[in-house]
């Protein structure tokens, strides 16, 4: 039987949970997880129900990263270019993540580590537990930064904090990430699934269609002009404003 190195599971049927799954290895990422997780996203396209989506690790660890060892040795069949191991088995993971019609959540239960920090960033929102810790070790082991941690972290704490972190390897705890913005809330490892729920379960109340158009509007932002995000903000109003959630939504408000 193959091993299930991420698990999909439904803990309401509007709230999916994604969870890595090799609490032995600190869920490493090797090219079987990101093969499974990319088959579990591409079930969820399309998925009528679906509201929010929360990814966590089992075990002690979110991720530690790249499996370092398998991936060299599959590197070795792509000439040892660790680039196009990126292309082929990350980028697609993250490109579905970024275009998800729905919020994610990262649960971050314990250590996230370089690429595994990468993903981590990709939560809409993110909760940690208060033994978690986040870490860009990329240059440590010798490597450049990568699974879109370049993009992503300067805009969430600036440009000098992001490098300093990398440049000097600096660990960040749960509670440091908090007072620099990258994570939402820190709570004890016992709460953070009912706690991570919680926050979904206020998503799911929202309207389907807002909540989607939010996303597109805020992540597109970190690219466009502001006469750009206008216009944008027009094109994704007019489609929410339409729905029939909308209509309910703002009648129900008229008559308070």
């Amino acid at each position: 039987m193959e091993n299930q190195y991420c698990k999909l599971s439904w803990p309401r049927s509007d709230i999916a949970l994604i969870t890595l799954n090799r609490p032995e290895k600190l869920n490493a990422i090797n090219v079987e997880m990101l093969q499974q997780w990319r088959h579990a996203l591409e079930s969820l396209l399309g998925h009528q129900t679906l509201r929010c989506v929360l990814i966590t690790g089992e075990g002690r660890a979110f991720s530690s990263g790249a499996d370092i060892k398998s991936t060299i040795d599959v590197a070795r069949t792509h000439n040892g270019d660790l680039g196009s191991i990126l292309s082929a088995y990350y980028n697609p993971v993250i490109s579905m993540l970024r275009d998800l019609p729905c919020p994610v959540i990262s649960v971050v239960n314990g250590l996230a580590v370089g690429v595994g920090f990468s993903f981590a960033l990709h939560g809409d929102i993110i909760i940690a537990s208060d033994n978690a810790y986040f870490w860009a070790n990329f240059s440590k082991i010798g490597l450049a930064a990568d699974g879109g941690i370049s993009y992503l972290l300067p805009r969430s704490i600036g440009y000098h904090r992001a490098i300093t972190y990398t440049l000097l390897n600096e660990k960040i705890s749960a509670l440091d990430a908090k007072a620099i913005g990258i994570v939402h809330k820190v709570v004890s490892q016992e709460a953070l699934m009912s706690t991570a729920i919680l926050i979904a379960e206020q998503i799911t109340q929202r309207s389907k269609i807002a909540n989607h158009e939010i996303k597109k509007l805020y992540s597109q932002s970190l690219e466009s002009a502001f006469e750009e995000q206008l216009q944008a903000e027009s094109a994704s109003q007019a489609k929410a404003g339409f729905s029939k959630e909308a209509r309910e939504a703002i009648q129900a408000f008229l008559k308070k």
